[in-house]
């Protein structure tokens, strides 16, 4: 297609159209052939379009396109009865004569004629406006006689060119219709202060004077901030100084109208903000009861405006009224330089990252100096602390001793007196003692040392300890009898070796195994596995110690072959024994003793350090036998077969031993009879003095 559908000499031509190719070759050779009224025009041959300049109203023009991938020409494809236009007319550009009219002046409107086809001007229409009104009778005119005006009208003048062919589009010009009024004139305009800092504020000051004598009925008032306008700030004759920062350029402009005209504006010069000095807010010497143990310090609070650090404190001090310019600023006095009954006194000057200070160096401001602060008396120093040679807590079996020293940084004379609170009561045998005996201390009791130190200057230190707990020692459980514990016998475990260093055991609680027995001593049976024994020991203040052994019993030593055999007027029992010399028990029963209970129904008939022994006869009837040995104390009561045996004595047995029992006694009568009657006749011989 060609565009514009619609062409002129202003438009030209634009030829547009879409290559395609079934193979997919690009487009290489296309021709392009431009007819005008049927006669080829080769300056745009091969050309997409054809300028307005060789075009003219009422030609008709064609083109030709045979497309070309380079190899092969396609199909030609012609477009005709392309018919150039007429162009449009403009009036440009128009205007009204005066171009600031007054109601005093004629208009005018003048317009220059253009047409593309070099058509003269013919018919073109001209429309008058007021105050966006159509004035009909006017229509075509080209000027508005001064007495349809009047000042303020608004007056439009709008241009239709037309070639008489086309009518082209409007050209519209407006004035506004003034008077002879005269516009107010900026007589003066100040912005104070010259050098603002950010902590001032701008102030606006400005005269208008109005020529006609006419009232000022509108001021307009513009601010500014780096060359960008701010609105919030408009008519404002003031700035607060909250709404600047330091850096800024502030400017203001101001007009003024008289309700008529209205005057140019007037713009001030710029004012930079400029660095505002910090600002102290509180300003003291402490601390307030300062002695000569103190360090002497200023303390202060402040703010910038600008958000500055400080760059700079400069502190001046003063000694009697006298400035030290050795301590110039030092933010604190050392306790060292000073002594009772001076007076001290600071200045500050405060100085920020810009270099402005919050006052002047030379005669600093009131609220810049501080208080005068009178040094007063130190008061003793008291160093103390009660020990004692107890590890860990304190015992009653290690006096305490009140470890003190004192000083006085004014050189005073230091008296102390000392108190030891027991219980709640002072023990005023011990008043300015240093140590308490251990004959004053059992385990509960709580102390307290109380210090007055006294330098002469009517005040006193008074210094209380902690409160010292006498605390208790545990005891230390231990016990014995588990080294010789043997298999089937009975051990006996002795808690006596448990010790309680200040105090009393009070109880033994045993456990074995899973079970609990209480008392010093412990008798028990061990089998031949690994038993868990334990103790646990009290004593009279509460304290409480354990002690637990893994105890192996051992399987003793026993006699061997023992023998019973019957004699004349005994039983006859004889063994043997490998070990050291020791005790044998010879157990008799009536009952074949298997194992260690069978005991209790036997009877230790004797205990001998001898390997025989005689057992009278007694009644007839079954006897068994066991002898035991002392091992290291503990009777071994295991049973084996070699130390049991038995025997049986029949009624006959025992009546031939009665019998020849009753002879002997009867002999031992006679006798005894005859050795009475001696010793009574040798009495009666030699009698007894007087």
């Amino acid at each position: 297609k060609v565009t514009p559908a619609i062409p002129s000499v202003l438009t030209g031509l634009t030829l547009i159209y879409t290559y395609d190719d079934a193979e997919g070759d690009s487009e290489s050779g296309t021709t392009i052939e431009w007819f005008r009224d049927g006669v080829s025009v080769p300056e745009v041959t091969d050309s997409h379009t054809v300028p307005g300049s060789i075009l003219s109203r009422g030609e008709t023009w064609s083109v030709t396109v045979i497309p070309s991938d380079g190899t092969n020409q396609g199909t030609p494809q012609t477009l005709g009865s392309i018919i150039i236009s007429n162009a449009a007319p403009t009036a440009d550009p128009t205007v009204i004569i005066p171009i600031s009219p007054s109601q005093s002046d004629n208009l005018s409107v003048q317009y220059t004629f253009n047409d593309a086809d070099l058509d003269s001007d013919s018919g073109t229409i001209i429309r008058w406006y007021l105050d966006g009104v159509h004035i009909p009778e006017l229509d075509n005119s080209s000027t508005v006689s001064r007495l349809y005006t009047r000042t303020g009208d608004q007056w439009t003048a709008s241009v239709h060119p037309s070639d008489g062919f086309t009518i082209g589009s409007p050209s519209n010009v407006t004035v506004l219709i003034g008077s002879s009024n005269s516009a107010p004139s900026l007589v003066s305009l100040t912005l104070d202060p010259v050098s603002p800092i950010s902590t001032a504020d701008l102030h606006l000051t400005y005269t208008y004077n109005d020529v006609d004598g006419d009232d000022i009925s509108f001021t307009e008032i513009e601010w500014s901030i780096n060359g960008v306008h701010a609105p919030e700030h408009d008519d404002s004759m003031t700035i607060d100084a909250f709404h600047t920062s330091k850096g800024e350029i502030w400017t203001v402009r101001v007009r003024a109208t008289d309700g008529i005209d209205i005057s140019p504006w007037t713009d001030s010069s710029p004012r930079t903000i400029m660095n505002a000095p910090p600002e102290l807010l509180s300003f003291s010497l402490g601390p307030e009861d300062a002695t000569t143990i103190s360090q002497l310090g200023v303390e202060y609070t402040w703010s910038d405006p600008d958000g500055d650090p400080l760059g700079g404190v400069h502190v001046h001090w003063f000694l009697d009224g006298e400035r030290i310019i050795d301590h110039e600023d030092l933010p604190t006095i050392a306790s060292a330089h000073t002594m009772r009954g001076q007076d001290w006194q600071a200045e500050i000057v405060l100085e920020d990252s810009d270099g402005a200070t919050s006052t002047d160096h030379a005669a600093p401001a009131p609220n810049h100096r501080s208080n005068i602060l009178t040094i007063g008396n130190a008061l003793p120093n008291i160093d103390f602390n009660v020990s004692s040679s107890a590890i860990g807590q304190l015992d009653a079996l290690n006096p305490l001793e009140l470890n003190l020293e004192m000083e006085d940084s004014d050189g005073d004379l230091v008296v102390a007196s000392i108190s030891w609170i027991r219980d709640g009561f002072r023990v005023s045998s011990l008043d300015n003692e240093s140590l308490v005996p251990i004959q004053w201390l059992t385990v509960g009791q709580t102390w307290v040392v109380i210090v007055i130190a006294d330098d002469g200057q009517g005040e006193v230190v008074e210094m209380v300890t902690p409160e010292l707990v006498i605390g208790n020692i545990p005891p230390i459980a231990s016990f014995s009898g588990d080294d010789n514990a043997l298999v089937d016998s009975i051990t006996i475990l002795d808690g006596s070796d448990s010790i309680d260093s200040d105090g009393d055991i009070v109880a033994w609680f045993w456990t074995i195994g899973e079970n609990t027995y209480a008392g010093k001593e412990m008798a028990y049976v061990f089998d031949s596995e690994p038993t868990s024994v334990n103790l646990t020991v009290l004593d009279s203040d509460g304290g409480q110690s354990s002690i637990e052994r893994v105890v192996q019993a051992t399987l003793g030593a026993t006699i061997i072959d023992l023998s019973v055999t019957k004699g004349a007027e005994s039983i006859q029992l004889e063994w043997k024994w490998s070990g050291e010399p020791t005790e044998f028990h010879v157990w008799r029963s009536s009952k074949m003793i298997q194992d260690r209970q069978d005991f209790a129904s036997a009877v230790l008939i004797v205990t001998t350090n001898e390997t025989t022994y005689l057992d009278p006869f007694q009644l007839a009837g079954d006897y068994y036998y066991t002898v035991t040995v002392d091992i290291a104390g503990v009777e071994n009561q295991r049973i084996v077969s070699s130390n049991s045996d038995s025997l049986q004595l029949t009624t006959q047995d025992v009546i031939m031993n009665q019998d020849e029992t009753s002879n002997l006694a009867s002999a031992l009568v006679v006798s005894w009879i005859i050795i009475s009657l001696l010793i009574t006749g040798f009495l009666f011989i030699f009698p007894r003095r007087p």
